[in-house]
């Protein structure tokens, strides 16, 4: 039953978010034409600079060989590369521009995730006081906890950055971390409070997971802002 509600949110996602997608597009490429005073052998020369780069960069991104640092020095790269075919198409004017508005795009998109991580109370896996006044708990509960998930996220951190572990061997480690940290937890808070704090924690997941959806088309939105 659950597996059958995660495919329906799943199917119900992926629709509305790629008509979301597609009309995000529509406007942007509309407003960019404007607001650039792109001709039309512009604007379908800035369309396939984007394609390519969009293509690319998910290449990058799924290449699990590749180390973090490697893979964000070929994204920097792959930037760098696109913003000197952009610049070939514009003229001076125009490319000023464009650097004004993808300023402007990334300040926008700064702005939008402190905001967030303010309002759901992250940071050094501290418990919002939100998720501290539903549960219940005291300061030296609300202490404890902010020390296990710290331990956690140092730990989990180590291992997604071991290069020697396998795809299995990694996963199996975190799913250990993972079970660690929840007896940890129940420990700490007691059965009746631990129970709580599982409802809450699924009930947020849930809501994560719908606003990861929404970050993605804004990152993908901001993107394609960005030419």
């Amino acid at each position: 039953m659950k597996q059958l509600l995660l495919l329906i949110f799943l199917a119900a996602t992926t629709v509305s978010a790629g008509y979301a997608q597609d009309s995000a597009k529509t406007r942007l490429k509309n407003r960019q034409v404007q607001d650039l005073k792109l001709d039309e052998n512009q604007g379908n020369q800035l369309r396939d600079i984007n394609k390519s780069y969009m293509q690319s960069a998910q290449e990058i991104r799924k290449n699990e060989a590749l180390s973090k640092e490697d893979r964000k020095k070929q994204l920097d790269a792959l930037n760098t590369e696109r913003a000197g075919r952009i610049k070939s198409v514009l003229s001076a004017e125009q490319f000023e521009k464009y650097q004004q508005n993808r300023e402007k795009s990334m300040a926008r998109a700064d702005a939008y995730s402190e905001k967030r991580h303010k309002k759901e109370g992250r940071g050094k896996g501290r418990p919002s006081e939100e998720m501290k006044q539903s549960l219940g708990l005291t300061d030296a509960q609300g202490q404890e906890l902010q020390n296990i998930n710290k331990d956690f996220m140092a730990r989990m951190k180590e291992l997604k950055n071991n290069e020697s572990l396998s795809k299995e061997q990694r996963h199996e480690q975190l799913k250990s971390l993972n079970e660690a940290r929840k007896d940890k937890i129940k420990l700490a808070l007691g059965n009746e409070t631990f129970q709580k704090y599982h409802d809450w924690h699924r009930k947020e997941m849930g809501h994560h997971k719908a606003m990861r959806k929404r970050d993605e088309l804004r990152k993908k939105k901001d993107t394609t802002d960005k030419l």
